[in-house]
């Protein structure tokens, strides 16, 4: 049996269509709980040898039972350590997709979106949690694997390119082109997640200007995630010294593989490729005439991005207070830093930089306009008694 927890049961039917009625039609293989109490009333059906458990990360941690919510995510790892049966761990605040063993980690979507096709599957008696993590097609991963060993043995036979121009490569934690442009700063990206992009950019590309940048299509967890063209959008959507120099992403798929990718915009603004995986295509890309990218067109080019809400926002409501505390801080000439209780780590995440981005607030509030917020603050009285209200007393 599945047993999908996800308190979030408002999500489920709007952005996904997991209705009532469709949860019925697999009533036999799946059973969505959405209460602690449900939980600890069919805990017992739940922790069976074989089941499969579905768990949304962030159930109910905003409660008061937070406590006991906590030790029932306890019991879970230890369902997953001690027992033949399967974890599923996801969240709106996830990006890629990981397996080990029988544990997987992935996006609150990509668990939706492919949920059908597992159920199916298990129906079928293939309990094989790829499924869930990639659709009808699980070898996803195989089959990119196979493509870059064998590009990789293409390139050692190529004379690594030389060209004139400063040039920023990186290149993947594993299975890399050995010398894949002579002179070009060489560097590692090993992790994958919005935190360490945003600390990469702010370490790499805040030294020099440079002519080209090259990013692996595939890395991170999950090849399938193509990562690179993430890191491509956190690039435009940055404010670092190279934010509108040229990106080549170098991969070893095309266009059609990546249309259904969320970050798939990216190859269409200004200045941002998709080129293959070998030194003649890095070569030849490095000496391409350069088009001129200003900083005053970032806003359209980054129009073209389509990104969702993310799904660890319980709805649209909550980004807009957040986004509407960004604004009112800015305007006010207040750093963001000293509003209490607003989370600064959300401004790593891609979806808060492209807000910002896209409406031009990293650039700094002209100084005629604060002058002119200096005098309306003088102008401004403060709040007066008009009158009062006298309410009738109650009993208690």
């Amino acid at each position: 049996m599945i047993y999908l927890i996800d308190d979030k049961k408002i999500r489920q039917e709007r952005d996904y269509n997991w209705t009532d009625d469709r949860f019925e039609r697999f009533k036999s293989l799946i059973k969505a709980i959405y209460t602690l109490d449900e939980v600890q009333e069919k805990a017992t059906d739940i922790f069976q040898e074989g089941n499969v458990i579905l768990y949304h990360e962030s159930f109910l941690d905003t409660t008061n039972i937070a406590n006991e919510a906590s030790d029932r995510r306890s019991r879970l790892d230890n369902f997953s350590k001690n027992t033949d049966g399967y974890l599923v761990l996801f969240s709106g605040s996830k990006t890629t997709r990981d397996l080990d063993g029988n544990v997987a980690n992935l996006p609150v979507s990509v668990l939706y979106s492919n949920l059908e096709t597992f159920i199916r599957k298990v129906e079928g008696g293939d309990i094989n949690l790829k499924f869930l993590l990639f659709g009808e097609n699980p070898l996803i991963t195989k089959e990119l694997d196979d493509k870059i060993d064998s590009a990789l043995l293409s390139t050692i036979n190529e004379q690594a390119p030389k060209v004139d121009n400063a040039n920023f490569f990186m290149e993947a934690a594993e299975r890399n082109i050995i010398d894949p442009l002579i002179g070009c700063v060489l560097q590692t990206i090993f992790s994958d997640t919005d935190q360490e992009f945003t600390e990469k950019i702010n370490e790499w590309l805040n030294e020099k200007i440079y002519d080209n940048i090259f990013i692996p299509l595939c890395f991170g967890n999950t090849l399938s995630d193509y990562n690179g063209l993430r890191l491509a959008c956190h690039i435009r959507c940055s404010p670092s010294k190279n934010q509108t120099t040229r990106i080549f992403i170098y991969g070893v798929v095309g266009a059609d593989y990546l249309l259904h990718n969320d970050y798939f915009n990216i190859l269409k603004t200004k200045n941002t490729s998709l080129i293959s995986f070998s030194k003649k295509a890095i070569g030849e890309a490095a000496l391409k005439p350069h088009e001129h990218f200003s900083k005053e067109e970032l806003p359209v080019e980054l129009a073209k991005l389509k990104l969702d809400v993310p799904q660890d926002y319980y709805d649209n409501h909550a980004i807009a207070n957040e986004w509407g505390i960004y604004q009112m801080a800015r305007n006010a000439n207040i750093n963001i830093k000293d509003i209490v209780g607003f989370e600064i780590k959300k401004l790593n995440s891609l979806y808060f930089k492209w807000l910002i981005a896209k409406n031009n607030l990293y650039e700094p509030i002209p100084e005629e306009q604060k002058k002119q917020q200096r005098e309306y603050l003088v102008k401004i009285a403060g709040p007066k008694i008009l009158g009062k209200i006298e309410l009738p007393k109650t009993k208690r």
